[in-house]
């Protein structure tokens, strides 16, 4: 069962996809109008997505679940940060940078909250919120350094003030204080923030209508990406974990969500910052379409 809520969820990922992609073939989307798209999603669907992600009742037991998933999750991203300066040496800046990218960033937000809530529920939402607050943490700063090494002076003030950190910090409070909003502007959030997973794929289908899908599937680089996102990253993860003791939804959240292929936000910061915009599309579909064989197989384990 578990397997085919997974695949089922990839399934419609791949449907949302076609349509942008469909979209593009007649025209009815532009490339220009895709980077407005893209826009839109850093600076507005995104950011209320994560300030929705924090509006939850929880337990003291969830709380201190959640404390211990954000301490293991910091410490995961940190190290496939590390890891990544190390990889693909030999590519040329532009891909380098989105190969680097996509190494530390998996798609925990996008892909992550369906398959989540699929498979263990509403506690799985919550565990997945945590996860993606040490996500977006590192995404506006580390993520924002990959692609603009050679813009580093004042990079530390501007990442701090991006709509992506404020929306952590917004969230934050909200989930400290345990802040009761109104119903409206809840709903209000939480519509908005639901627009970013189908605007995403959109966004890559429209993307991959410029991309020479025959060539996506040539390159070793990319082989060697997407064994590192799919396989050995999870697998080096749940190896860890259990040796250290943990079992249940911590283990579980923690393995399926680095098992994501890589990040939907992968080709928006290409684009954003005029980044290697074929290459981010190629892995991005590359890592997704692989994943619906390597994400039911390594929950497996869990």
């Amino acid at each position: 069962m578990q397997y085919f809520n997974i695949l089922n969820q990839i399934i419609v990922l791949f449907l949302i996809m076609g349509v942008g992609y469909v979209a593009a073939r007649f025209k009815v989307i532009s490339q220009e109008v895709n980077v407005g798209l893209s826009k839109i999603l850093i600076n507005i669907t995104l950011p209320f997505m994560v300030i929705a992600s924090f509006n939850f009742k929880f337990s003291q037991k969830m709380l201190s679940s959640g404390l211990i998933l954000f301490a293991l999750t910091f410490i995961v991203h940190g190290v496939l940060a590390l890891v990544s300066l190390m990889l693909f040496r030999k590519c040329d800046s532009g891909k380098k940078s989105v190969l680097r990218f996509m190494t530390v960033f998996s798609n925990c937000g996008y892909m992550g909250y369906p398959l989540a809530h699929s498979v263990y529920g509403s506690e799985g939402v919550f565990y997945t919120a945590i996860y993606n607050v040490v996500f977006n943490i590192f995404l506006w700063t580390v993520g924002v350094m990959l692609f603009q090494k050679e813009k580093r002076k004042g990079l530390y003030k501007k990442v701090f003030k991006n709509p992506g950190m404020i929306a952590v910090f917004i969230g934050m409070i909200i989930f400290i204080f345990s802040i009761k909003l109104p119903f409206a502007v809840s709903n209000t959030i939480s519509l908005i923030g639901s627009m970013t997973a189908p605007l995403s794929m959109i966004i890559i289908g429209v993307s991959l209508y410029d991309v020479n899908l025959k060539t996506a599937f040539k390159g070793i680089e990319y082989y060697g990406a997407s064994l590192m996102r799919l396989v050995i990253t999870p697998l080096a993860i749940y190896a860890v974990l259990s040796l250290l003791g943990f079992t249940g939804i911590i283990l579980g959240i923690s393995v399926l969500l680095s098992a994501m292929p890589a990040a939907a936000t992968t080709v928006t910061f290409a684009q954003i910052y005029e980044g290697d915009v074929e290459s981010a599309s190629k892995i991005t579909v590359v890592t997704t379409i692989l994943s619906a064989v390597t994400l039911p197989l390594i929950m497996l384990l869990v």
